[in-house]
């Protein structure tokens, strides 16, 4: 962060994770004022910037209006992380893929899991053509201390709507 905060950059890009509250939080307290955008922003890593990240963007997969996510914050008191929502939209689409082929045979369920479709954690989720699993980002901000939807990201011009 020391070598970053002297370039005094226009623009800060975190592709991190882990470590991404600690960075943000070092940051600042070396002096840096500009944005920052992330690759992901999560409650934990909210926590850890103790209040860095104000202002910061993101784009995201995963959907704060589903069940699952209340069920998470119900049982755990906060929010579901990236690795729960596509967890459990993982064991969803083979549930889903075991039920449409009623079949334990790899090549059986192969196939339906190509034809799943179902609105899980992180939205809606099929696969194309190229087996590929569709998604549709949404764009967040971090105000006043909390992750704000800002719309959908378009994947022509790369712009929030």
């Amino acid at each position: 962060p020391l070598k970053i905060a002297r370039t005094k950059p226009a623009l800060v890009f975190f592709a991190i994770y882990n470590q991404l509250g600690i960075a943000a939080r070092e940051l600042k307290s070396l002096g840096y004022k500009g944005p920052m955008i992330a690759t992901y922003i999560d409650s934990l890593n909210l926590t850890g910037s103790n209040g860095a990240l104000e202002g910061a963007e993101f784009s995201n997969l995963s959907s704060t209006a589903t069940s699952f996510d209340r069920l998470f914050r119900d049982k755990y008191g906060m929010a579901p992380g990236y690795p729960a929502n596509f967890a459990y939209d993982a064991i969803i689409a083979l549930a889903e893929a075991m039920k449409g082929s009623q079949s334990e045979n790899p090549e059986e369920l192969k196939k339906a899991l190509l034809s799943v479709s179902f609105h899980g954690a992180t939205g809606k989720f099929q696969f194309d053509a190229n087996r590929s699993v569709v998604r549709q980002p949404t764009c967040w901000k971090v105000m006043k201390g909390e992750l704000k939807l800002q719309g959908t990201l378009d994947s022509e011009t790369g712009e929030c709507k």
